[in-house]
């Protein structure tokens, strides 16, 4: 960015595009519309003898919510409360700030989370009739690429709902999952696992903290999300030389659910919250992106700015061996600055 003239001193202006546009990657999660008995509820989702949910049932399930979901993308509280009967927890605040942020998207942005229109493949069921119940489904994006989904039914009077979305990596893949007919165990505590999905949880941060990522515990392969997450961190702080400071961090939300595979791992979905935080040089004034100004009202930063992105995550664990982030997908929620 040039100079430009600001009053008693010239102040040099950059783009905050460098910090904000990695916010707005491909596969943010697409908006719903309103729930009813085809989605689990009315009666409670169905279950076989042996306790898991049928393989029928299942793709009638995953079927119509995904067909909801795609109905509502309005940004407005008409929108939010249909969004409401169909995401859930952590994946409701994406798929709201998706909403808001939709109308900023560049054709680029759009091209690369469209879907192929194709139904959803309900690829693993939970076993037993307790709750809370869980699914595993596969969409896929008009790109070709595999999305995941965690759709999860908490009780006897709720419907399933999506919990978590993660495209899957370039090269990534997922051990099978026990037949639907019988089901799949959850993960519970990881007992049986190479590492517990709470301690592969705390491993991920320390490896993609910036400045100054920490050698990676041996228990977590690399992968191709974190190798990215590091460049793009390297390359905003390039961008922005000396106009600007800027750190990364990265906070655990928490495992969301997952199932164990047929071979005595797990597919385990997760959360972190990534804050980035930039800190102009005495003097700059740094001009935001669409996307930050949509959230804020901000047309420039003179103190500081601030950004929160959900970043949602399938890691497999396996039985022995390291495990690995197989698939992954974020989302800018929330701004501020000053």
């Amino acid at each position: 960015m040039t100079p430009r003239p600001l009053p008693r001193r010239a102040r040099a202006a950059r783009s905050l595009g460098a910090l904000l546009a990695a916010a707005l990657l491909s596969g943010a999660l697409t908006a719903c519309g309103p729930v009813d008995s085809t989605l689990g509820i009315r009666p409670a989702p169905s279950a076989t003898p042996a306790g898991a949910l049928s393989a029928t049932r299942a793709a009638e399930i995953a079927t119509a919510l995904f067909a909801k979901a795609a109905t509502t993308t309005e940004a407005s509280k008409a929108g939010d409360a249909a969004r409401a009967q169909v995401y859930t927890g952590v994946a409701l605040t994406a798929a709201n700030a998706s909403a808001t942020l939709a109308k900023v998207l560049t054709p680029a942005d759009l091209a690369a989370r469209a879907t192929s229109g194709e139904p959803p493949v309900v690829i693993a069921v939970s076993a037993g009739p307790s709750f809370p119940r869980q699914m595993v489904v596969r969409t896929t994006l008009k790109n070709g690429l595999p999305v995941l989904h965690l759709l999860i039914s908490a009780d006897v009077r709720s419907p399933y709902r999506i919990a978590a979305s993660a495209t899957m990596l370039p090269g990534a893949s997922v051990r099978p999952f026990a037949p639907l007919s019988g089901g799949s165990e959850p993960v519970g505590d990881g007992t049986g696992l190479s590492v517990t999905p709470g301690d592969a949880l705390s491993l991920l941060p320390p490896t993609v903290v910036f400045p100054g990522p920490t050698a990676r515990d041996p228990r977590l392969a690399d992968d191709t999300w974190s190798q990215a997450i590091r460049a793009a961190a390297k390359a905003k702080a390039a961008a922005l030389g000396v106009s600007a400071t800027l750190a990364e961090a990265h906070k655990s939300r928490g495992a969301l659910g997952g199932l164990r595979t047929a071979d005595g791992g797990a597919l385990v979905f997760v959360v972190l919250d990534r804050t980035d935080t930039l800190v102009p040089k005495a003097g700059i004034v740094l001009t935001p992106t669409a996307a930050f100004t949509a959230l804020t009202g901000l047309k420039e930063i003179r103190k500081s700015a601030g950004t929160a992105t959900l970043e949602f995550l399938a890691i497999e664990i396996p039985a022995s061996g390291a495990a690995r982030v197989v698939a992954a997908t974020e989302q800018l929620y929330a701004a501020s600055g000053s």
